[in-house]
């Protein structure tokens, strides 16, 4: 595990996210999962972090170049929904 993702993880710790799902989020991509590949229905992993109220994994994938401005087939993008639902990280 490298600097950042300590640093995210002693964040999350400290604001009372789920460290197993933020750790399950972290080994994928050490394992080289991209941040960036869309599932089937055409939503990114923080587009689905964030529309689910998982906010855990959001910083972690926004440190591997996340695009926040990518709609999905609904119409939503994660900068979107995150500033409806109050999320400033």
């Amino acid at each position: 595990m490298d600097q950042r993702s300590r640093s995210t993880q002693a964040e999350a710790k400290e604001a009372g996210f789920d460290l197993a799902r933020l750790a399950a989020v972290c080994a994928l991509l050490g394992k080289g999962a991209g941040g960036r590949i869309a599932d089937q229905q055409g939503t990114l992993p923080v587009l689905r972090t964030i529309e689910s109220g998982e906010k855990e994994p959001a910083p972690v994938l926004l440190g591997k170049n996340a695009e926040l401005d990518r709609r999905s087939t609904a119409g939503n993008s994660a900068l979107m929904l995150a500033s409806q639902g109050g999320n400033s990280r």
